[in-house]
């Protein structure tokens, strides 16, 4: 993660390692613009880039082995909405938390479902 090329105007709100995606170890980095996806151990190789105003929806639950999941609605400008599902190894409360302080710091309406479960009120 310290190699990570940051806009000048960017800083970081929250990371965390080990996150899996599609089979893939990654460390995921939250700032106020993006969520920074880099494999976890490569040496800082980019997984994935996602600008948060392509998040449409933020799930949090678990999947079939009760291992707690945030599953994100992505939308390219381009493109066709796809799901990502993100496998926390602990629940992943301070992601939804952040997510909510970013939907009101930046006046757009993420939808989130779930985020009771991990004891939280929206």
């Amino acid at each position: 993660m310290d190699t990570l090329n940051l806009h000048s105007d960017e800083s970081i709100i929250l990371a965390m390692q080990d996150i899996v995606v599609s089979g893939v170890r990654i460390d995921v980095i939250l700032t106020g613009t993006r969520l920074i996806c880099v494999e976890s151990g490569g040496g800082g190789v980019l997984y994935g880039d996602i600008p948060l105003e392509t998040i449409s929806s933020v799930a949090a639950g678990e999947n079939a082995r009760s291992e707690p999941t945030v599953t994100l609605s992505v939308t390219p400008p381009a493109g066709e909405t796809r799901r990502l599902e993100l496998i926390f190894f602990q629940r992943p409360a301070n992601w939804i938390l952040a997510l909510i302080e970013l939907q009101k710091a930046t006046g757009k309406r993420i939808y989130l479902d779930d985020y009771e479960d991990f004891g939280l009120c929206g």
